[in-house]
């Protein structure tokens, strides 16, 4: 499901570059996966 997605992407997100970055998930498409996100943040 795209919570558990959502979940997932995060707490890797966080465990690789921790607490301090603002990271976001936007709704994507890519023809190959379905549910599809992009990570994103502004400090990278």
């Amino acid at each position: 499901t795209m919570a558990d997605l959502k979940g997932t992407l995060l707490t890797m997100a966080q465990k690789i570059f921790g607490d301090r970055f603002d990271i976001r998930l936007r709704p994507s498409y890519f023809p190959f996966t379905e549910p599809s996100v992009e990570l994103t943040s502004p400090a990278l």
